[in-house]
């Protein structure tokens, strides 16, 4: 045909000119003899089959332009896929030579240099917020509860092309930093419950200048006696504000028995009262509690119209609370890890340094500049000169820092100025690895590390470490959860006629089973391959039930061998079955798709736009069992091309109904769960797939080292993140594939280790 006498040997040698050289008697015995025998009558350049040309990767000058459709052509090699089944079939070695020589030819290719690719500045997402002010400030905050759902890309809520932020999210992020930073810290001014509250219509002393508010015109006090039942220190809090005149502020002193206490600037004006707050000590009885006006001014005819006024002080609210002692010597435990010095005398600043100096460097997860913490400083200043207490100043500071884009964000310093990739910083490497490990800030252990420059040496140990820790459940979660797809059991909703067996207990469940069986092989260390087909599995009561697994009581999880073949590994939990089913029956196409997808590394394309849907067709009525309608479904020949691949590894699971039971009828018909793969390979139920895909570990494994390492990255990978996976996987395999050796691949790998340079 045409297209194949466009592939003459010259072409084929420019082809592979752009990779680094390979052998070239392999290529020109091997490779290019295959292509031109076995993929052009299909696949040239007039209207190839899939919209997929092998010509045009032959065309294409740039191997990094095409790079992912030869991954494409080196996966259907070796699944069998390609060439179809009804053309003729090359031998099997020489398929796999041809597919390990450009598998060969393109790792040389992107491996001759280190490329980390670029990630975008991350903003924490809902679950990484939420567990940075737990290990920052000892706060339960629910992000879930106050943020707004987080976008995806490449399956995972941590890409940080796709984390947006949005005018609303920076009004709840503000929010929320008040609403920590209150909880956290306990100031006088959050104790809400005084033990005297005197309006103005109260009080004594001064004019009436409303309802609301007695006025001060020259010097006097307005005030009231209290009895103090106790001795002990008391909060005192007055609402003020003044008539401005002159050149300087109003000027207010606190007073008890007439003995002046301390002094206030009071800026406010009428329309804008603040609140003024000291805390005294004072012993029990009655006490005169008053404050003065301590600067009058009267100038109305001043002939400098910017001195003419009449300066005034206004009371509106007089507020003893307390004693305060035993609240304030018996804070939240967030309030006593902060706040680890205090005030002596008027001397503030070095407490309040030493406190901010560091919380920011925790909550940047970096060195914090003394220009960040001289703003900060300068806050608390001002609070403390506006008359409010020490606590609510850092308090304050507190509330911005968890609003500044260097906590918001995850930073990783100023662009190198070199073009070669550098390594990230220790300090950056620990926010990468606590983010990927745990969806947290650094700990202590990985701070120390990093401000000593050992933390990269020491990389094994704190892996480990990390892994041991409790909090590596949030790889569990966040990880398993996404890859799995178990996070959309929240949304499934069976059919309740169907399916009345369906209820909160067991959706928990079936998606707890999915969580201990991964989270078991992270803490036991062990075969990432045991995913597929481990003989055991984890259930409470409820599950059980529903697995018809007898002896099992109580609704604590715990494991249990499996005596057949029905269950075992991800392929046959309750969870992916029921995901991957519609609220009515199952759909072996859901689920041949998940399989491809999340298991086998191999997504088919989108579905056509014109391909007709299932249930409706305009040549004929579809009728008989699920598998035969799929079968009607797939004679579309612009459907076939798609659905022989997907459809037989679903049908292989339609001994589950959508919920996930075994069944050996779908209504009246038997269930026929035989099949074979695109490579010819026979099964027949869920037992033998399970076996089949068991024996294609290293494709699964590969699989799940380019999922682990997007989600590790926060980006999606690119043709160049191929040699890093090969050597992951490589590394995996010469260690029995244990789930910690592949964690240490990914945390000492190329894209996690450096960050790109400027571009030349």
């Amino acid at each position: 045909m045409p297209s194949r006498q466009l592939l003459a040997p010259s072409l084929a040698l420019l082809l592979f000119a752009p990779l680094a050289a390979a052998d070239p008697g392999t290529r020109d015995q091997t490779v290019v003899p295959f292509l031109k025998s076995h993929c052009l009558d299909c696949h040239g350049d007039t209207e190839p089959e899939a919209d997929f040309s092998i010509q045009q990767l032959l065309d294409s000058k740039s191997v990094a332009d095409e790079f992912l459709a030869w991954e494409k052509v080196i996966k259907s090699l070796r699944s069998g896929e390609m060439p179809p089944k009804d053309e003729p079939r090359p031998d099997a070695k020489q398929a796999e030579a041809v597919a390990a020589w450009i598998e060969s030819t393109l790792s040389e290719f992107e491996c001759s240099q280190a490329h980390p690719g670029h990630v975008t500045i991350r903003r924490l997402n809902r679950i990484e917020y939420e567990n940075t002010i737990r290990d920052l400030l000892g706060v339960h905050f629910d992000a879930r509860a106050h943020f707004p759902a987080d976008d995806t890309g490449y399956g995972f809520d941590n890409i940080g092309d796709v984390l947006s932020t949005s005018p609303l999210l920076m009004e709840k992020h503000v929010a929320a930093a008040q609403r920590i930073s209150e909880q956290a810290i306990l100031a006088p001014e959050m104790i809400h419950e005084p033990a005297a509250l005197y309006k103005a219509g109260q009080l004594d002393g001064g004019a009436s200048a409303s309802r609301d508010a007695r006025i001060l015109t020259s010097s006097g006090r307005v005030g009231e006696k209290h009895a103090f039942r106790d001795s002990g220190t008391y909060v005192v809090r007055v609402t003020a504000a003044g008539d401005q005149a002159g050149t300087e502020p109003v000027r207010m002193a606190l007073m008890i028995d007439s003995k002046p206490v301390t002094e206030f600037a009071v800026h406010a004006e009428r329309a804008a009262p603040e609140m003024f707050l000291a805390r005294v000590k004072i012993d029990k009885g009655q006490r005169d509690v008053a404050v003065s006006f301590l600067n009058d001014y009267y100038a109305p005819n001043d002939p400098d119209p910017n001195m003419r006024g009449d300066r005034n002080l206004l009371v509106y609210l007089l507020e003893i609370i307390g004693p305060i002692d035993a609240v304030m010597q018996n804070p939240p435990p967030s309030h006593r890890q902060l706040m680890i010095a205090q005030p002596e005398g008027d001397n503030w600043r070095d407490a309040a340094q030493a406190i901010l100096r560091r919380f920011a460097t925790r909550a940047f997860r970096r060195p914090a500049s003394d220009d960040e913490i001289n703003q900060l400083l300068a806050l608390v200043g001002q609070t403390i000169e506006d008359g409010e207490s020490f606590e609510r100043g850092i308090q304050l500071a507190v509330q911005a820092t968890l609003f500044s884009p260097s906590f918001l964000f995850r930073f990783e310093g100023e662009e190198v100025e070199s073009a070669a990739p550098q390594p990230v910083d220790e300090f950056a490497l620990a926010s990468r690895l606590s983010y990927f490990l745990w969806s947290s800030m650094p700990d202590d252990e990985l701070f120390r590390a990093a401000a000593a420059g050992q933390l990269r040496k020491d990389l094994k140990t704190h892996v480990a470490r990390m892994l041991a820790d409790p909090k590596s459940q949030a790889l569990v979660d966040n990880f398993s959860g996404q890859w799995l797809e178990t996070r959309l059991l929240d949304e499934v909703e069976p059919n309740p006629e169907r399916f009345p067996q369906f209820d909160e207990p067991l959706r928990i469940a079936m998606r707890d089973e999915a969580n201990h069986l991964f989270a078991h092989i992270l803490r036991e260390n062990r075969s990432v391959l045991e995913l597929l087909d481990a003989r055991y599995t984890f259930v409470n009561e409820r599950l059980a039930r529903h697995y018809g697994i007898e002896g099992v009581r109580g609704q604590e999880f715990r494991r249990v061998d499996l005596a057949d073949s029905r269950r075992g590994g991800i392929l046959t939990m309750a969870s992916m079955l029921t995901i991957t089913s519609h609220p009515t029956r199952t759909s072996p196409v859901k689920r041949g798709k998940w399989i491809l997808e999340q298991v086998l590394g191999d997504p088919p394309p989108p579905p056509i736009p014109d391909a007709p849907p299932l249930d409706a067709s305009a040549e004929a009525e579809l009728t008989g069992t699920l598998r035969e309608r799929l079968e009607q479904h797939r004679a579309d020949k612009s459907c076939a091309a798609c659905h022989h691949k997907i459809d037989p590894l679903g049908f292989a699971l339609e001994n589950y109904d959508a919920i996930g039971r075994w069944r050996d009828k779908d209504g009246n018909f038997d269930i026929d769960a035989s099949g074979a793969l695109p490579d010819g390979s026979q099964f027949n139920g869920p037992g033998d797939l399970r076996r089949l895909i068991a024996q294609r570990g290293a494709q699964f494994r590969r699989t799940l080292v380019e999922k682990m390492l997007t989600y590790a990255l926060g980006r999606g990978l690119e043709y160049y993140d191929r040699c890093a996976v090969e050597k992951i996987c490589r590394k995996m395999a010469d260690d029995d594939n244990r789930f910690a050796g592949m964690i240490l691949g990914i945390a000492s790998s190329d894209p996690f280790q450096l960050r790109g340079g400027k571009n030349p």
